[in-house]
């Protein structure tokens, strides 16, 4: 998402913006202002290889004109060959923030070089096992060669963790797994049930950029990745609610993948339940429609009609049983939690804060389907634009966790988070999205990190991170300003705030922070059953 202006301009004064916005109507963009990316490919960046650190050579590269050439070549080929390509470069096509857009949104190239390796063979995780070691276990995989030339699963140097076999619980306002903190650091990756940045427009992913996310993610040291569409996906035809109560099965497909890919991956899930906008994979004026209230208002969502409805969608998702692990959503320790919804209230609650009674009510309901599972308040911020507390989830016995969203990075409004978090030893706090690029006022993300290390039991996560098509030719992005194309889609400038991410991230861990992105297998392995 995108920060008002008033607020860029207080983080750059470093106080809060007084300011009133106009509240969002479903099918309109939410009340933020647009900024484009001009970001271009650096051909000359550092990357970690066998743990040097040194620079693609775009000397030796083979110019291959255009996308066909590049999707001939077969990946399937025995040995584990990388060769460098140039993307095609595309028109830039400008749309809404974030992913406000249902229908114009194609796959976007950048010019510059991308590296594509093919069939890298790393040994994944074996499929779901009941029980097994302990989740906080040194993972054993890797391809056992000496001379592998990326980072992927398996391959490399950087942290693996283990497939989660044992459920994160929160101890006070901090997070354990298996007795030891478990600080949430990792990117959103939106798109993951369901893409609209690809044609058709929407569609379900392709396996393969799946599990090129993760290895992204794992390769930046992310324990946890946060995606809406896992859990938001009402009211269109590829939803698993396309309309009230009619449950789509083909739906469900690319959630369980991604699921079970996470799970291979050693990633844990956050998964959002409902949207505060009406956007393509659904949100909260799906249940207002289905109640028969009406939609202009969307303060109807909390009333006992569309609550009832969505409670219902809750029970539909958390005992589906996943296809590719048996295992019912609800009992698998990947998902770490479920957030009652993405930026309820919206930014800085200026529609106001989800009432506490309704929080309490979906947090408690969701612990009862699943009471291994951690509850995430969806209120967009803990403040209002004077400063004032007012998130209810922090009065709501059955929630675990509370979330901010930060656009751009602004220590005042973090300070003012933490000064109420201290008052409260039961909840946890993360930063749920984070406008990492630097580009659009507000602090550094140095100061900004140095804040939020320091914090107790504190998460960090940021907006968003994207990987390339399905043929490993050219990246795909949403053109909304925040798209990470790692790890070398972005322009010079832009791949050091990348850095300054991953580094973050392995410090919140207790790891050794490299000093070049990881390079990323690309394409990843097929996972098998």
């Amino acid at each position: 998402m995108l920060v008002p202006l008033p607020l860029v301009l207080a983080a750059l004064l470093g106080a809060p913006a007084l300011a009133s916005l106009p509240r969002a109507h479903p099918g309109q963009p939410a009340p933020h202002l647009l900024f484009g990316s001009s970001a271009t490919s650096s051909s000359s960046s550092e990357f970690a290889i066998n743990g040097l650190s040194q620079p693609l050579d775009s000397s030796s590269s083979n110019d291959i004109a255009g996308e066909a050439q590049c999707s001939d070549e077969s990946p399937s080929s025995s040995s584990a060959s990388t060769t460098t390509t140039k993307a095609k470069a595309k028109k830039s096509v400008r749309v809404p923030p974030k992913h406000l857009n249902s229908r114009a949104s194609p796959s976007l190239a950048k010019k510059g070089t991308v590296t594509v390796v093919k069939n890298p063979k790393a040994v994944l995780n074996p499929k779901w096992k009941a029980g097994g070691s302990s989740s906080s276990a040194v993972a054993a995989a890797g391809t056992g060669k000496s001379n592998a030339k990326v980072y992927g699963p398996g391959l490399g140097t950087f942290s693996y963790l283990p497939r989660p076999s044992t459920f994160v619980k929160r101890s006070g306002s901090g997070l354990t797994l298996d007795g030891n903190e478990y600080r949430i650091v990792g990117p959103n990756i939106y798109w993951l049930g369901l893409d609209e940045n690809v044609v058709p427009n929407p569609s379900y992913p392709d396996q393969g950029r799946v599990r090129e996310a993760f290895a992204i993610a794992a390769a930046m040291g992310a324990n946890t990745v946060r995606s809406h569409t896992l859990g938001v996906s009402t009211g269109n035809s590829l939803s698993v609610w396309p309309s009230w109560g009619n449950t789509n099965a083909a739906a469900f497909v690319p959630i369980d993948y991604a699921i079970w890919a996470a799970r291979n991956y050693g990633i844990r899930l956050i998964i959002p339940l409902t949207d505060n906008y009406a956007y393509y994979h659904g949100g909260k004026y799906d249940f207002i429609g289905w109640a028969g209230l009406d939609t202009s208002d969307g303060s109807q969502f909390y009333t006992s009609a569309a609550t009832k409805i969505f409670k219902q969608y809750i029970s539909v998702l958390l005992n589906h049983v996943n296809t590719f692990t048996g295992v019912a959503l609800k009992d698998d320790p990947t998902i770490l939690a479920w957030e009652t919804g993405n930026e309820l209230g919206g930014y800085m609650l200026q529609e106001g804060a989800p009432p506490q009674s309704w929080t309490q009510s979906i947090a408690s309901y969701i612990k009862s389907i699943a009471p291994n599972h951690l509850v995430s308040d969806g209120s967009d911020g803990l403040v209002d634009l004077s400063g004032s507390l007012m998130n209810t989830g922090f009065g709501a016995s059955s929630v675990d966790m509370v979330t901010d969203h930060f656009y751009p990075a602004m220590d005042w409004l973090l300070n003012k988070d933490d000064g109420y978090l201290k008052s409260s030893t039961s909840k946890n706090f993360f930063v749920g999205e984070l406008d990492w690029t630097n580009q659009h006022g507000g602090d550094s993300l140095s100061s900004f990190y140095s804040i939020l290390e320091n914090m107790t039991g504190s998460g960090s996560m940021m907006w968003s991170v994207f990987g390339h098509d399905a043929q490993c030719c050219n990246y795909v992005e949403h053109n909304d300003g925040y798209s990470l194309m790692y790890p070398n889609g972005n322009t010079a400038a832009l791949q050091k705030q990348a850095l300054l991410v991953v580094q973050h991230w392995y410090r919140m861990r207790g790891l050794t922070a490299p000093s070049a992105l990881p390079a990323v297998a690309c394409p990843q392995p097929a996972l098998e059953l």
